[in-house]
């Protein structure tokens, strides 16, 4: 797949992803790179638009609810008892 045939709109400026009530010291911002299929990232397109939202918020926003998600419904502490006892082994 030519990855540079695929191209995504620049995300918006701190100010504007970030809410106010979050203190810009208090962020910490991380690049990472996803690889979609065109497909997929032709949908992430039309679903952050129908939220009237930039790709990036509307992937902050996700990853926020996931962990919450994760941490009420998941099993993370199952996840990190496990990583726990994968260190202890380690001694």
């Amino acid at each position: 797949m030519n990855r540079s045939s695929i191209s995504s709109p620049k995300a918006r400026s701190y100010n504007d992803v970030v809410p106010d009530s979050i203190p810009s010291d208090s962020c910490v911002k991380f690049d990472q790179q996803i690889i979609l299929t065109k497909d997929q990232f032709e949908l992430l397109k039309i679903i952050s638009n129908a939220h009237d939202k930039s790709i990036s918020e509307y992937i902050q926003k996700a990853v926020i609810e996931t962990m919450k998600n994760e941490i009420e419904f998941g099993d993370f502490c199952d996840t990190l008892l496990d990583k726990l006892d994968t260190e202890r082994e380690l001694m």
